[in-house]
């Protein structure tokens, strides 16, 4: 391991595309690179440092690093004071041409151990043809990117661009693949400067015009929190997370094991700006363009996770998704798995989806094991509705006990412009698929095919579609109304995207509002449901009445209680009763009065007394 002790030996060991050199910098010490980034053009490099760390320090004049072929490993570095339109602490693949895309491969890839890339900025304050400003922390433009034990802090893209928008102001993804484990990124935001343009993307931004590269992206175990996209009468979209990239390009990205927090998407509107002026996404948004009616799917996987503290908020305008948006004339898609969001709110003229807002017939939503608390639509001028989600089109499954905990609605003017706490449906195919939580219910039916009548000359001698049959004039056919969806295409062009729910119990949601405090709905006290039992979940009387000789004095019961002493519990308590007075009952589990002892002679016994007392 060679030693380097000033900027300029850095900049010599790094032009000479050596194989497998590693450098090393010592802790506590300053590069300053004096206007100039550094580059990497072809070789292998590892850099490194112990202890504080060492500092690249770019002073506000240039890039850190561009790393436009090669490998380098970086452990334990400060990248800082960078700037540039694309990429201001870091550039990976390609040379500066262009607004930050790529037409081809360049092979460069980049590993980042425990570093820190902090108060970095994408900028530029002239417009030139096809440019934008991208990637405070990191534009990544081909090749491989990997952050471990790593973080972007307090990076900004803001200026003036060309296409109408700035993106990305952790990390700007336009190709190439992206791994990030155990990382952070706090403090990012981008600000759309010039009035009506769009600011995308707090932390992350991925999708760029289709060049053909692959573009893949996971997140593991790592936090965005903090981070914010600013817009004047154009759209802020994602304060965390944006994708949306064009025509044939398909990107599905996973954010497991994450922790998305105090992230927001901001809009402000003067009176003469458009109407489709809106903060879209809190968190995530997913906005697809491309030809109308394309199959390729493009969205976020959110699993064993949570997004919680976000907001969508709208200064004189409107906003959509506390927590995530989904729009746009492609298939996009948004899966929630094991995962809460919660607390999150969507503020504006119009507020649209407290935690989740669906915009077009295209976008899928499905939630397996999911919560959804305390999220608020917050309207302040015209309509509020979906405290959680707001369903306008497209297609919502809910499953494996996903569920709406005390969202709720605000109509700060008072104009009963409101509905659906819980959910809105509009022109939506919205289903829940059994089971609930426990001791919840909705009213389900099973799902099964419907045949047509065996024709009379056949007996009973009809078969199913596919069965063996001497005489296929008496194989059933399918009734053509199907009271279950399985037949129903997905929008990813599944033909059985929904077959899945043959045999099993589900209740399809129709257009409207939904206002529980809780949904699927809580059995009410008085009544109980055993843990897993998805018959009992299909309709209002759960389980049954509470036993006998016990009760059940909350909402969603599931284990009754025993009836105490002195008290009796008859079918269906929620609450015990004292036995009358001149009787007892020292025992537990009394289900009558009737059964209760009477008090002897030189006893009294006033209502709801285990033992007698002498006089």
């Amino acid at each position: 391991m060679t030693v380097l002790n000033d900027v300029g030996e850095l900049r010599a060991a790094l032009s000479t595309q050596a194989t497998d050199h590693s450098f090393y910098l010592e802790p506590g010490s300053v590069m300053a690179l004096g206007g100039t980034e550094l580059t990497v053009d072809g070789g292998n490099f590892s850099l490194s440092s112990d202890g504080e760390g060492a500092v690249i320090d770019a002073e506000s004049l240039s890039r850190c690093i561009q790393v436009i072929s090669g490998y380098l490993r970086l452990i334990n570095i400060k990248l800082v004071n960078g700037v540039a339109r694309v990429g201001g602490g870091m550039s990976v693949g390609c040379s500066d041409a262009g607004d930050g895309g790529c037409t081809d491969s360049s092979g460069a890839e980049v590993h980042l151990v425990n570093t820190t890339i902090s108060d970095c900025r994408a900028e530029a304050w002239t417009s030139e043809y096809g440019t934008r400003n991208a990637g405070g922390g990191i534009a990544l433009r081909s090749g491989r990117l990997t952050l471990e034990d790593s973080a972007i802090l307090d990076c900004v893209v803001q200026g003036v661009s060309f296409w109408g928008g700035n993106s990305g102001g952790g990390i700007a993804h336009h190709d190439g693949d992206l791994r990030v484990y155990r990382s952070r990124i706090e403090r990012c935001h981008v600000y759309a400067t010039v009035s009506g343009h769009s600011a995308q993307g707090g932390a992350y931004k991925a999708g760029w015009y289709d060049s053909g590269l692959a573009q893949t992206a996971e997140w593991y175990d790592s936090v965005i929190s903090n981070c914010s996209v600013n817009s004047y009468n154009g759209q802020a979209e994602g304060g965390a997370a944006r994708i949306g990239t064009f025509y044939s390009r398909a990107m599905i990205i996973p954010f497991v094991r994450c922790t998305i927090t105090g992230c927001r998407a901001i809009v402000r509107a003067d009176a003469t700006s458009p109407g489709s002026t809106t903060a879209q996404g809190g968190a995530l948004c997913v906005k697809q363009s491309g030809e109308d009616g394309a199959t390729q799917e493009t969205g976020f996987v959110v699993e064993d996770s949570a997004i919680k503290d976000c907001e969508a908020i709208g200064i004189n305008a409107a906003a959509s998704g506390g927590a995530a948006y989904l729009r746009y004339r492609r298939s996009v898609a948004l899966v929630i798995r094991n995962s809460t969001v919660s607390r999150c709110r969507a503020k504006g003229t119009s507020a649209l989806g407290g935690a989740i807002a669906v915009d077009h017939s295209t976008s899928l939503v499905k939630m397996y094991s999911t919560l959804i608390e305390r999220c608020e639509a917050y309207a302040d001028g015209n309509i509020a509705a979906g405290g959680a989600m707001h369903v306008r089109m497209g297609q919502l499954l809910m499953a494996e006990g996903t569920s709406m905990r005390h969202n709720f609605l605000t109509d700060v003017r008072g104009g009963h412009n409101h509905s659906g706490a819980a959910l809105y449906v509009g022109a939506a195919f919205v289903i829940y698929l059994l089971p609930t939580p426990a001791a919840h219910w909705l009213q389900a039916i099973y799902c099964e095919k419907v045949y047509n009548p065996c024709p009379d000359y056949c007996g009973d001698t009809c078969t199913l579609p596919g069965e063996d049959t001497d005489n296929p004039d008496c194989t059933l056919t399918l009734y053509a109304n199907q009271p279950c969806p399985w037949q129903y295409e997905d929008h990813l062009g599944d033909s059985n995207g929904w077959e899945h729910v043959l045999g099993s119990w589900f209740q399809t949601i129709p257009p409207g509002a939904i206002d529980h405090s809780e949904f699927p709905i809580p059995c009410v006290p008085g009544y109980y449901a055993t843990p897993g039992d998805v018959v009992a979940q299909a309709d209002s009387i759960c389980g049954g009445l509470c036993p006998e000789g016990h009760y059940c004095p909350s909402l969603a019961t599931t284990e009754p209680l025993v009836c105490p002493q002195g008290m009796y519990c008859p079918l269906g308590s929620s609450v015990p009763l004292p036995v009358p007075a001149g009787t007892s009952w020292d025992g537990v589990g009394l289900a009558m009065a009737s059964e209760a002892t009477t008090t002897p002679s030189g006893y009294y016994s006033s209502a709801g007394q285990p033992e007698p007392t002498p006089c």
